[in-house]
């Protein structure tokens, strides 16, 4: 229905997740950017919004920005995107994306591309505080298959305690290759904020997916 679209005529909106809390609340996070910037001004003009909601369908009212880039020397110096909430124990995590500026001897937009990392917000609530940590929860690893960027989180808890993070990277040398060859990886950590190991396998690598979700249910992991 008309309800369950959530839409604002000076922004492209993309890449929701929600949460619902016990009181019935819905809490809705996703992605927005100006019109005016094209479409893809996603890379560098994105910010995550907030939204409530008293049903999953909607509809659904904007509460505030909570996330958007920090600055020159952050590394989530511009933008915030791909925005996947979970809630762990008693508090709440934001996974997102976000990049630097640096000159990688490439073009503007490929320097932006490759500089992107996930990250994590923790708050005891949707709807915060948000304490965004200083680091990034994954980066270059020696003999790991993930290359280029890291980008597009979804987070389970294991049977076992532990936290499975499944994301999108580059093979290799995709940097100079000008191929888009997308890969998506694995990796593991003890909490939900980190160190996350990657795995040595890749998970996909045959096409591209995008905005996975995953998760584990009676005995199996899935993911969409």
């Amino acid at each position: 229905s008309e309800k369950s679209v959530l839409k604002n005529p000076d922004y492209n909106i993309w890449g929701a997740s929600m949460v619902q809390t016990d009181d019935g609340i819905c809490h809705l996070f996703y992605t927005r950017w100006p019109f005016n910037s094209g479409f893809q001004g996603w890379l560098k003009n994105s910010d995550i919004v907030y939204a409530t909601s008293n049903s999953p369908a909607g509809p659904y009212e904007m509460q505030k920005i909570v996330l958007t880039g920090f600055g020159k020397g952050h590394w989530n110096e511009e933008a915030a995107h791909n925005p996947h909430i979970n809630k762990f124990g008693d508090k709440y995590y934001l996974y997102f994306i976000s990049h630097r500026k640096e000159d990688l001897g490439l073009s503007d937009w490929m320097n932006h591309i490759f500089t992107q990392r996930i990250g994590v917000a923790v708050a005891d609530y949707p709807t915060g505080p948000w304490k965004v940590l200083p680091e990034p929860l994954i980066d270059y690893q020696e003999g790991k298959p993930a290359h280029g960027y890291m980008v597009n989180p979804s987070v389970c808890e294991t049977p076992n305690g532990d936290y499975l993070m499944m994301f999108k990277a580059r093979k290799p040398g995709a940097e100079k290759s000008g191929k888009f060859d997308p890969i998506h990886c694995l990796a593991t950590s003890p909490t939900p904020t980190g160190p996350f190991t990657i795995a040595k396998e890749t998970l996909l690598t045959e096409a591209t997916a995008e905005d996975p979700f995953l998760w584990y249910q009676n005995g199996k992991y899935y993911s969409v």
